[in-house]
């Protein structure tokens, strides 16, 4: 049973929304900051952090050379936005960390359209290698397009919802399935107990009902094929899309 996290890159937008799921769960989370933010995304991070508050449960620091954590069970490095262009220390670090205490590591990235960049897939093989030298108990989840609260508004699902309110556009068109962070930071500590060395995870990105959404929007579907040592994740849907998107709207006018 999971008791204790690390999660480096904890001051990501997944990465932080993780961490607020997991202290809302009851685990320990020493959340470690890998790279300085730029201001704006700094005031988010700051936003988030004030609005999840002080709780026992949560550990926050910026990494250092010489961390350590001898009580985790499980060692999280969240890339969903793969900045990994110059140094890789803190890869370096977790994976060093999994292989000495025979713990699971779960590299977290983006398959949205996105991260099909040429510069992110050169970034993404290389932290692949670095896992693999490391000879760590290493294994992929794969998230969708995201979209959430204290994300930043150049962010693909929040230009296209700032365009519809600022009447630029009419009709709001994802050309790819999404997920709501909240609901995939649910699935992703619901998969925890279960990690296995080599297995590669994806989150079941969602589209819109254009039956019943009420809203003028639409996403596209895309069906991931399945290959030996890997699993689709179902995403628990705790609202419908629409409900997420109104959250997300109403958000973004309150900025």
């Amino acid at each position: 049973m999971v008791n204790r996290v690390m999660v480096y890159g904890a001051n990501s937008f997944y990465g932080l929304h993780l961490c607020e799921e997991l202290v809302s769960q009851g685990i320990e989370t020493h959340a470690i900051f890998i790279e300085e933010t730029k201001d704006d995304q700094q005031r988010l991070v700051d936003e988030h952090l004030l609005y999840i508050g002080r709780n026992a449960l949560l550990e926050v620091e910026q990494y250092r050379s010489d961390l350590l954590d001898s009580e985790a069970d499980v060692v999280i490095v969240c890339h969903e936005e793969l900045r990994c262009e110059e140094g890789v220390e803190y890869l370096i670090q977790a994976s060093e960390i999994s292989k000495q205490k025979e713990i699971p590591l779960l590299y977290i990235h983006s398959v949205s359209e996105r991260a099909n960049q040429d510069k992110r897939r050169v970034n993404l093989k290389r932290c692949m290698n670095v896992l693999k030298e490391g000879e760590s108990r290493y294994c992929q989840l794969k998230v969708p397009l995201l979209f959430g609260p204290f994300q930043d508004k150049t962010e693909k699902v929040n230009a296209l919802l700032l365009e519809y309110l600022n009447q630029q556009i009419s009709h709001i068109e994802i050309d790819e399935p999404v997920v709501y962070v909240k609901d995939a930071t649910r699935a992703t500590y619901g998969l925890l107990d279960m990690l296995q060395e080599g297995m590669v995870y994806y989150l079941n990105g969602r589209k819109f009902d254009d039956k019943v959404c009420t809203l003028p929007i639409t996403s596209s579907e895309r069906n991931n094929e399945v290959k030996q040592n890997e699993k689709i994740i179902e995403v628990p849907e705790t609202f419908s899309l629409e409900e997420c998107i109104k959250k997300q709207i109403d958000f973004l006018r309150e900025q």
